[in-house]
C-alpha cells in the first residue's frame, strides 16, 4: 500500500508540475503578447503624435500673418508733358495697398526704345519720390543702366493704402520724321511682379501745337 501511495503521489506531483509549466507557458505567451500589443499601440500612438504635428505646422504654415502678407497696385495715374526740346516731363501717381507692414520698393523704367528695327536711348534723369500725405521717403538707389532706370526707395506701411507721387524727366523721347514728329513711350515696364490697375494716362502737348 505504501509503495503504491508513492507511485499515485509521484503521478500526481508529474501532473501538478506539468500543469504549472502548461499555465507559466500560457502567462509568458500572454504577457509576450501584451508586449507586443503595448508596443504597437506605442507606435501607433507616436505615428499619430507625428501625423497631429505635422498638421499643425502646416496650418500654422498656411494661416500664419506673415504667410498672407502681399501687395497690390490699386491705381496709377500719369501725367506726360512733352517738351519742344523733345524732352518728356512724367509726373506719376502710384497707389498700393498693403497688407501687413512693408519698408521698401523699387521700379523699372524702360529706355531702350525697339521701334521698326529703329533702337534709341531715352535716359531718365531728375528722378524723384514722395508721399501724397508727406510721409518720409527716402531714395536710396537711383541709376540709369543700358536699357533702364532703376529705382529703390525706403517707406513705412502697414494695412493701409499709400500713394507715391514720382516725377522724372526723360531725354529725347520725340522723333521727327518729315511731316510728323512721334511719342513712343512704355509707361508700365514688364518687369513688375503685380498687376496694375486702375490706370490712366493723360498727354499734354506743347503750347505751339496746334
Amino acid at each position: 500500500i505504501s509503495y503504491r501511495n508513492t507511485i499515485v503521489r509521484s503521478a500526481s506531483w508529474r501532473r501538478e508540475l506539468l500543469t504549472s509549466a502548461v499555465s507559466l507557458v500560457r502567462r509568458i505567451k500572454y504577457q509576450r503578447c501584451e508586449l507586443l500589443h503595448i508596443n504597437y499601440m506605442r507606435r501607433i500612438f507616436n505615428l499619430f503624435t507625428i501625423a497631429t504635428f505635422g498638421l499643425f505646422t502646416f496650418l500654422f504654415l498656411i494661416l500664419d500673418p506673415v504667410s498672407a502678407k502681399s501687395y497690390s497696385i490699386i491705381k496709377d495715374d500719369f501725367d506726360i508733358s512733352i517738351k519742344t526740346d523733345k524732352s518728356v516731363i512724367v509726373k506719376e501717381e502710384l497707389t498700393y495697398r498693403f497688407v501687413d507692414s512693408f519698408s521698401w520698393a523699387e521700379m523699372w523704367i524702360p529706355t531702350l526704345i525697339n521701334r521698326q528695327g529703329v533702337s534709341y536711348n531715352t535716359p531718365v534723369t531728375n528722378f524723384k519720390i514722395t508721399d501724397k500725405d508727406n510721409s518720409e521717403v527716402t531714395l536710396i538707389q537711383s541709376q540709369q543702366q543700358a536699357d533702364k532706370y532703376y529705382a529703390k526707395w525706403n517707406y513705412s506701411a502697414a494695412d493701409e493704402d499709400k500713394t507715391f507721387i514720382i516725377t522724372y524727366s526723360v531725354s529725347n523721347a520725340i522723333r521727327k520724321y518729315p511731316g510728323i514728329a512721334e511719342f513712343y513711350w512704355q509707361i508700365i515696364g514688364d518687369n513688375w511682379q503685380v498687376s496694375h490697375q486702375n490706370i490712366t494716362a493723360t498727354l499734354r502737348l506743347p503750347q505751339a501745337v496746334k
